[in-house]
């Protein structure tokens, strides 16, 4: 059971309230509120182009 538990924190399946370690990774992800002001300068530096279609092609 312990080694479970273990596994499933290292594997990011099981996640501690309040820890940094074990946080849940999607809470260091922009939401998409903040990501929407940030996205022509990232495309910008990145130099790829912001629609999705058209970075496919």
């Amino acid at each position: 059971m312990v080694l479970a538990l273990r596994d499933g924190l290292r594997s990011g399946d099981i996640f501690v309230p309040g820890s940094r370690r074990y946080a849940d990774p999607a809470t260091y992800l922009y939401t998409p509120e903040q990501w929407a002001p940030r996205r022509a300068d990232f495309c910008k530096l990145v130099r790829k182009p912001a629609d999705a279609a058209e970075a496919i092609e």
